[in-house]
């Protein structure tokens, strides 16, 4: 009985210690502008960039860019709420210079992710250059990409 009860446990413990990790592509669109210092970028209706998107079991890695700009990195291994329909991540910083609000829900009603994305980021005028804020929403629909194509477009 001790030694069914040890297979058991060690079958659930792989089951969940090696769960899939899935990797997207997800076009961004611009939703509402509530605020925009450079009110070309943030328009109504276009896409604003691409978040390519690592899921893990808990966690999450998101990077970001712009059309024909360079990726980087948006949030990187920050846990995640699931919720009935897929999951939600939030993820803020400030100090007295800069300070930018993320909130992420992902949905999964069929076989592919679709997003709401709701951000805020400010910078302190500098010397050279005056203040930036964006606020505004967007959303998009998700593609399923491989790994090998992922680390591609992280680089």
């Amino acid at each position: 009985m001790k030694k069914i009860l040890i297979i058991i446990f060690l079958l659930l413990f792989n089951s969940t210690s090696y769960a899939e990790t899935i990797y997207l592509n997800c076009e961004e669109i611009v939703q509402k502008v509530r605020e925009a210092t450079y009110e070309s970028l943030y328009v109504e209706g276009e896409t604003i960039g691409n978040s390519f998107v690592k899921i893990k079991s808990k966690t999450i890695d998101m990077h970001y860019a712009y059309p024909g700009g360079e990726t980087f990195e948006l949030i990187i291994n920050k846990k995640f709420k699931k919720t009935d329909l897929g999951f939600t991540v939030k993820d803020k910083y400030k100090d007295n210079k800069f300070k930018t609000e993320e909130f992420f829900e992902f949905i999964k009603p069929l076989d592919d992710y679709v997003f709401k994305r709701s951000s805020y980021f400010w910078t302190a005028e500098t010397s050279t250059d005056g203040e930036n804020v964006s606020d505004y929403d967007s959303s998009g629909r998700c593609q399923t990409i491989e790994k090998k194509e992922y680390l591609k477009l992280i680089k």
